[in-house]
């Protein structure tokens, strides 16, 4: 019994650095959905998505950092999608106010490290493509060419694509336009809530039909 209950808690406590792309991530994501449905309010649910696009803003930046790759940022675009939604179905007004202005700011801070973290891309993929030119010694010369029997041209199966060459900051362009749509509807809330509107997002009361007898 005792080992029943110590395999989730190691699996919980190896999954905790996982990034995306590895196995334990899955397990991670798993144990955040479980959290997310057991918690009773729409508020507390709102706050615990905001810390969740910070934990997948801090994956997406290690993956961008040691490996250049943009893999994390899909995570934390639809972490950003499903926080927003959370927010605007969150019933009490005034709460729901509080949530999307923090929200805003959280947005925003992401946007600023992303532009930072783009330029460091770029700066580093020029650096390299001005040591191999100005120094070409330092690469080895092309293997001498070899004569040899054409083989035929293998015919590509349907439906079978190549997988797309990273582009890091393309994805951080396109990471960065969620987050610009994200803040434009959370200030509209902000407005509406302001102003005593409904939310865009509440369901909205129908005043019942009486048909005269």
């Amino acid at each position: 019994v005792l080992l029943l209950f110590l395999i989730p808690s190691t699996l919980a406590v190896a999954s905790w650095n996982s990034l995306p792309g590895s196995r334990l991530f899955r397990v991670k994501l798993g144990m955040e959905g479980g959290l997310l449905a057991i918690i009773p309010t729409a508020e507390a649910k709102s706050d615990l998505n905001i810390a969740f696009t910070e934990r997948r803003f801090s994956e997406a930046k290690q993956l961008l950092t040691n490996q250049s790759s943009g893999r994390g940022l899909t995570y934390l675009d639809a972490q950003i999608r499903e926080t927003k939604e959370t927010i605007q179905k969150t019933p009490n007004r005034e709460a729901q106010k509080k949530l999307a202005k923090k929200y805003i700011a959280t947005l925003r801070n992401v946007h600023t490290q992303l532009e930072q973290q783009k330029q460091v891309i770029v700066i580093n993929q020029y650096t390299t493509y001005q040591v191999i030119v100005t120094n070409p010694t330092n690469h080895p010369p092309p293997p001498a060419a070899v004569t040899a029997t054409p083989m035929p041209t293998p015919t590509p199966t349907i439906g079978e694509n190549p997988p797309p060459p990273d582009d890091p900051v393309g994805d951080i362009d396109d990471t960065q336009d969620e987050i610009d749509d994200a803040i434009d509807e959370l200030e509209e809330l902000t407005k509406a809530a302001a102003l005593g509107k409904p939310s865009p997002d509440a369901p909205q009361t129908q005043t019942p039909t009486v048909t005269p007898r």
